[in-house]
């Protein structure tokens, strides 16, 4: 299994303590999916530059934004954090709770490992979405397809909306006893998602199986005041820096 821990870089024992402990302070102050900051993080106890360099390894990973709380006030511990990457956020707090377990609890299997549900923002004005942390753009018969889903969701849509939304352009003419669920499939698959994500439902429909939200909820207000932005478009805000 690939944890986000490992990608990210932080296998320090020590570190790993420290990072739950922010991410313990952040989830006593957000309220649910949709509220993702910002918020103000302070932790007196922990040294400076530990915390900062957590902090800035976050930040690095597109996974929150964060700057100082209160520019005139020189204690150090103080700031201000946004969410930018719920999904992410959650499987590596789970991730670090797991890790703190007595060896013997834990199994790299699916069993006792950290998981996460699917979970989806979405702009439908741009088909910029996040779809269980990864940034995506969708345009063309993908988009139309996503956007009634997502409007939808959690209820399905019904086989022949779909047939006709899959059936556009130059699809005009495909079968259609095969073109909905290839059209389903291709989009499965740039959403980087398991078909669990869009089952099938009663006479042939679809469903989104995620929790849906909008894009706008993830993205941080006020984030231009952010001594740290430095991010010209939403694929870069999101995107983990090289």
């Amino acid at each position: 299994m690939d944890f986000i821990y490992q990608q990210i870089g932080l296998e320090d024992p020590t570190l790993q303590e420290v990072a739950e402990s922010i991410f313990e302070a952040l989830h006593d102050q957000l309220h649910g999916y949709a509220d993702n900051g910002p918020v103000n993080l302070h932790m007196a106890n922990t040294a400076h530059t530990t915390l900062n360099s957590i902090l800035s390894l976050l930040q690095e990973q597109g996974i929150l934004l964060y700057g100082d709380s209160d520019k005139s006030n020189k204690e150090p511990g103080r700031y201000t954090v946004a969410i930018i990457n719920r999904y992410k956020f959650e499987l590596l707090s789970a991730e670090l709770i797991w890790l703190a377990r007595p060896e013997q609890e834990k199994e790299l299997n699916d069993n006792t490992a950290p998981y996460e549900d699917d979970l989806v923002y979405y702009d439908i004005a741009t088909g910029d979405m996040l779809f269980n942390g990864m940034f995506k753009t969708l345009d063309g018969r993908n988009k139309k397809l996503f956007d009634a889903l997502f409007i939808a969701a959690p209820k399905p849509v019904d086989r022949k909306t779909l047939l006709r939304i899959a059936r556009t352009g130059k699809y005009a003419y495909e079968p259609p006893e095969s073109v909905v669920s290839e059209a389903i499939t291709n989009l499965r698959k740039i959403c980087g998602v398991k078909a669990r994500a869009l089952p099938l439902s009663a006479g042939g429909g679809r469903r989104l199986n995620a929790s849906t939200y909008p894009l706008s909820v993830q993205l941080p207000r006020y984030w231009m005041s952010f001594e740290n932005y430095r991010y010209k478009s939403r694929k870069e805000l999101f995107s983990p820096q090289s």
